[in-house]
């Protein structure tokens, strides 16, 4: 999702775009998460499955088709740089269709 205040595209009639791939019908996202920092080669990314996001005020809903994690996203994952909270999906540079739009 966007962050908050970010502004989404809106067609001329001001509705958001409807997507041009299928949208996914399930109640869970897939993820990779860190829980404990440590080297990479240690395998700390986890495979989880989350609550499918609700787009609030202003965001809209992604799908992801492919998504790159930058160097930033492994300092966190090692633990060289301080995580914000305790579970951790890197990743933010990805490619997907809007699937949802919220108010």
């Amino acid at each position: 999702m966007l962050a908050p205040g970010v502004n989404m595209p809106r067609s001329r009639s001001g509705q958001c775009p409807r997507p041009r791939l299928s949208v996914y019908n399930g109640d869970v996202m897939k993820a990779m998460a860190v829980y404990t920092p440590a080297p990479i080669e240690t395998d700390p990314l986890r495979a989880i499955e989350l609550p499918e996001p609700e787009p609030g005020l202003r965001e809209i809903l992604v799908r992801i088709k492919t998504c790159g994690v930058c160097r930033t996203d492994l300092h966190v994952a090692e633990g060289d740089l301080p995580p914000r909270h305790p579970r951790i999906v890197p990743g933010h540079e990805i490619v997907g269709a809007v699937v949802r739009c919220g108010p």
